[in-house]
């Protein structure tokens, strides 16, 4: 069996080699290398053909029986939401030893999570995850890496509802243990009592542990001195320390005042390896700590405390009525604290945990169609990371952008270009550090806020031109989120964008401001979005450029110059007809260029008829609507037949329909 130790050394140096970068001809070699690294020390066979099975002695085992080699891929129950065994079948108070065989295997399965060995890293967690379940405020770091772990995994394999699950354990464990009543919008500097207080404890042990070796006997027999002294200040700490074990919060204030109380207990060898680390849930207590090495009846009791050959002879006597149970103890005692020597298990550790948590949060709830769910933990996610300076520039500022997009297809504009802005001003800021930003995200940002101005303008004519009444989520700026305060930011006041109502055109002159506005950052996207090179792009920022036309023609009440907008929708669109776009890469592009054409067309034969002009235009721009309605009924004819189907996909069934009445339509002009 191996040390509490050994599995520790075996974590460390696992985290080192599975960090290596791998060879694109052996891409999980590493990763394979650094699990059986924790695999040899539990005694399991490795993954690679080379790595034997090495048992507690040191001797290669590779030749047991096939009942111990199962024990690699250990099979674990789990529940409908993929949550760990009950918690009946674990100790309610694990061993030091224990508590390092499970982190073990979790690491190792956070390894195999990394390479196609998926199945293994999950049960590999699962089956460590009880053990370290019982002491929650410890291992919160590894515990959220795990839930987040398999929450991605889950999530990867369409379960939904597990990997939700998952997460909502690890948030609400975070929640729990650092004290935080909030859910989103909290700072990351949130104190982690018990962690800043082992980090001290783990600093002052490396100075002044010789020194206590030394004197520890001496100190043991001046506390056993003074009678009932021991189990006093045991029994002072055992119930200051009792409500931390019940999973209360930790403050830093309480912090402080259990690191000075420890201090003061580890002077008396009565104390001194209940003190050695904080107590946890699931962690022997001090009482039971201090209880296995010098607490006695009399002691107790209050008498005088026993000569050293009478403590010599209770205690052998101890051994003798209870071997198993002293010999656990002892070993408890002898061996390292599992939560501070473990790595990835600080303070930082936990924050950046919890912020992926937030971020594996809003990717399922935007699976699930949960759209203003998913928007709010991105955000979150957002927050976070600006406030702690841990995030790619390019990463940052495009996920900004998407959530505005979010918010102005909710007609929720004032959100939308705060994001915008936000993006905007985190793009100067760190460019003026010397960063450097993305030349498509510098043009992300150009195209995002033209996309605003399209869609309020689009707005405006559903509910001033069409008379739609439009539902708006967020009317007014008292709607504005905290959690998107980002901090540090020269954005300008939320109430200085357009909220509600306010943000929509009721005329032509406030819809032309709309057009003039966005149309140039449209332009300026499409100087980078070529079509040699980005074909969606440029061809969708096209049909973005035609809707403004569209929606602006709906304002103007002078009908020659409402058919000169639609002229200019042409303008923009025919040089992509007629085989500019490939129909065999780009089908659904091609047909919506032919169909946006033959609707720009039809619109001005009806402006044209409407003006009472001369039939010759009216006829002519009819025509022009035939043409394209054909282009694109004509790209639904198969190749093999040359004949139409006798019915089109489902989804482009009503753009067919549509098409043959529009063509119909023309045809009697």
């Amino acid at each position: 069996m191996p040390t509490t130790e050994e599995l520790l050394d075996a974590i460390e140096r696992a985290c080192t080699v599975g960090a290596q970068e791998e060879n694109e001809e052996e891409p999980y070699k590493h990763k394979y290398e650094a699990a059986d690294l924790i695999k040899r020390v539990l005694g399991e066979r490795g993954i690679l053909a080379s790595a034997p099975v090495v048992d507690g002695t040191g001797k290669d085992s590779s030749g047991d029986s096939p009942a111990a080699q199962e024990s690699s891929h250990p099979t674990v129950k789990t529940d409908d939401n993929g949550s760990s065994p009950s918690t009946s079948e674990v100790p309610e108070k694990p061993s030091h030893l224990e508590l390092a065989t499970a982190a073990a295997r979790i690491r190792c399965g956070l390894i195999l999570l990394d390479t196609d060995l998926l199945a293994d890293g999950e049960a590999s967690i699962l089956a460590g995850l009880p053990l370290l379940e019982t002491s929650p405020d410890t291992f919160l770091a590894w515990l959220l890496e795990s839930y987040n772990a398999l929450g991605a995994l889950y999530s990867q394999r369409g379960e939904l509802q597990r990997a939700l699950s998952l997460l909502q354990r690890a948030e609400a464990l975070y929640q729990r243990i650092t004290g935080t009543g909030t859910r989103h919008a909290h700072l990351p500097h949130l104190p982690l009592a018990h962690l800043q207080q082992q980090q001290r404890q783990q600093q002052q042990g490396e100075g002044e542990g010789k020194q206590q070796q030394e004197e520890g006997t001496q100190e043991q027999q001046q506390v056993e001195s003074r009678p009932g002294g021991a189990p006093q200040e045991v029994g002072e700490q055992g119930q200051q320390q009792g409500p931390q074990e019940q999973g209360a919060t930790t403050t830093s204030s309480q912090g402080e005042a259990t690191a000075t109380e420890d201090a003061a207990a580890a002077a008396s060898a009565g104390a001194s390896a209940a003190s050695a680390e904080p107590v946890a849930p699931g962690q022997p207590d001090a009482a039971e700590a201090a209880a296995t090495t010098s607490d006695s009846p009399d002691g107790a009791d209050g008498g005088a405390a026993p000569t050293a050959a009478g403590q010599e002879g209770q205690q052998q006597q101890q051994q003798e009525e209870q071997p198993a149970h002293s010999s656990q103890q002892h070993q408890q005692q002898q061996s390292p604290a599992v939560h501070s020597h473990l790595p990835r298990n600080d303070d930082a550790a936990v924050q950046s945990q919890y912020t992926s948590t937030l971020f594996y949060l809003a990717q399922v709830y935007g699976h699930l169609q949960v759209a203003d769910r998913s928007a709010l933990y991105c955000a979150a996610t957002l927050y976070r990371q600006l406030a702690t300076g841990t995030y790619e520039l390019d990463t940052w500022v495009n996920n900004c952008l998407q959530l505005g997009g979010y918010y102005a297809k909710v007609h929720a504009f004032g959100l939308a270009l705060y994001c915008h802005a936000a993006a905007q001003a985190v793009a100067d800021r760190d460019t003026a550090a010397g960063a450097q930003l993305g030349e498509d995200i510098a043009a992300n940002i150009k195209l995002a806020t033209a996309r605003v101005y399209n869609m309020r303008l689009a707005a405006s004519h559903s509910q001033h031109v069409e008379g739609k009444q439009l539902e708006m989520h967020y009317p007014d700026v008292s709607y504005f989120p905290d959690y998107l305060r980002f901090p540090g930011l020269a954005v300008p006041s939320p109430d200085s964008f357009p909220w509600g109502p306010a943000a929509l055109a009721s005329n032509f002159e406030a819809a032309r401001e709309l057009f003039n506005t966005g149309m140039p950052y449209f332009k300026s996207a499409l100087s980078y979005y070529q079509l040699d090179g980005w074909v969606t792009e440029h061809v969708n920022i096209l049909m973005d450029m035609s809707n403004m036309y569209r929606c602006l023609a709906g304002f103007e009440a002078d009908l020659p110059r409402c058919a000169a907008m639609h002229r200019c929708r042409a303008q923009l669109l025919e040089p992509l007809s007629g085989g500019a776009l490939n129909p065999a890469f780009y089908p659904g592009l091609a047909r919506s260029v032919e169909l946006e054409l033959a609707h720009v067309w039809r619109e001005v034969a009806d402006l044209r008829e409407a003006q009472g002009g001369q039939g010759s235009k009216v006829v002519a721009a009819a025509t022009s609507a035939v043409k394209y309605y054909n282009r694109f009924l004509r790209s639904f004819v198969s190749s093999e037949t040359g004949q139409l189907p006798d019915r089109v996909d489902p989804d482009n069934e009503p753009y067919f329909l549509m098409a043959s009445f529009g063509l119909g339509r023309m045809m009697h002009r």
